[in-house]
């Protein structure tokens, strides 16, 4: 068969022939993160438990991190467990938060597909879906002031017609941890000067909680911000976990700030992009960060297993981050400047993990 082409071009033809295909263009990072959420008015029963929708992100996951708003009426309570699976079935109900009055009880945090680690479900396999289910209780009436006569049986305790608790948002970041994290530096850079907060330090706090209200402190700083009267003392008050003794459960410091009429959500951040589009739309990051000695340049403190701070933006060119840390101690200053490189290993690498408050 003829060629059509010219013979001058059958050398170079079949050169290219030759030569092995070029590799398909590749993007060596992909978000190990996805939220997904279920927004509406829920009215909670007392009677039984509400069963969310299940979740399904695009990705498998071996991490589960969720958050919500709640008005829980005075007296009644919510309590938030979680159920993960795959086609294969389901996995037991795990107890992952609660609010308000809740019975005191066992609670199960660990089965054969994984465990909860205070606020994050956390397992080394990989799951497809995911559902929660929260169970809402009545206050109950006081005990009556007449004693029972001898032999009597106790009456069992009346509990009065209450408003049920309504659930105004679940909010759940999925995450694929298994393979590592790599934080994705920025393609674009801020315009706008980093943000500016009420500046607050923890130990403006009681003695005997001041080294551990870092969330807390961090919460104050931005309700602070949106204009809300709160306290130190008020704030830590309110986010107190009397389970585990914690003034640091994250998904409590959404929730308390909801209860302040301010909606809120955790999420996970691996992508300095969306840092910068958050912060230059007005929007203050309260970011959990880790860290040995010499690991973060600058910092008010020369180590930490988990302390809470308020990312407030970068730079012009990108390099460096401008945050309130309220454990700066007294003389030094609150609003201080970290690398960026740093705080990519000392925040992200170890989770991203973020309160996003006002939103």
């Amino acid at each position: 068969m003829r060629s059509s082409l010219p013979i001058s071009f059958l050398p170079l033809l079949l050169l290219l022939n030759a030569l092995p295909p070029c590799p398909a263009q590749t993007s060596t990072w992909t978000n190990p993160h996805q939220d997904l959420e279920q927004k509406g008015d829920t009215h909670l029963s007392f009677e039984r438990p509400w069963l969310s929708r299940v979740f399904r992100p695009a990705r498998p996951f071996n991490e589960v991190l969720p958050s919500w708003n709640l008005d829980v009426p005075p007296g009644t309570g919510v309590r938030v467990e979680i159920q993960v699976g795959t086609k294969k079935g389901w996995s037991p109900w795990l107890h992952i938060g609660d609010w308000g009055r809740v019975p005191v009880g066992k609670r199960r945090l660990r089965c054969e597909q994984g465990r909860v680690a205070i606020d994050i479900f956390r397992s080394k396999r990989r799951f497809t879906r995911a559902r929660f289910r929260l169970s809402a209780f009545p206050p109950e009436m006081p005990s009556p002031t007449r004693r029972p006569r001898p032999g009597s049986r106790p009456s069992p305790k009346k509990r009065t017609s209450s408003p049920s608790p309504v659930l105004r948002r679940l909010h759940v970041t999925f995450s694929d941890t298994l393979g590592g994290i790599q934080p994705k530096s920025p393609s674009i850079l801020p315009t706008r000067p980093p943000l500016r907060v009420p500046l607050l330090r923890q130990g403006s706090a009681p003695k005997s909680i001041s080294s551990l209200v870092c969330s807390p402190t961090s919460v104050t700083m931005v309700l602070r911000s949106l204009g809300k009267r709160v306290s130190l003392v008020q704030a830590a008050r309110g986010i107190w976990d009397p389970h585990n003794k914690l003034y640091g459960v994250w998904n409590r410091a959404v929730q308390y700030a909801w209860t302040q009429g301010v909606p809120g959500y955790l999420t996970r951040i691996a992508s300095w992009d969306r840092v910068i589009q958050l912060t230059q739309a007005g929007q203050p990051i309260i970011i959990s960060i880790a860290f040995e000695k010499g690991q973060l340049r600058n910092a008010a403190f020369s180590r930490s297993d988990g302390h809470l701070i308020v990312l407030l933006g970068l730079s012009k060119d990108g390099k460096t981050v401008t945050v309130a840390d309220p454990g700066a101690g007294k003389g030094k200053s609150i609003q201080r400047v970290y690398y960026r490189a740093d705080l990519s290993k000392c925040w992200m690498q170890r989770g991203g993990f973020s309160y996003i408050l006002g939103k």
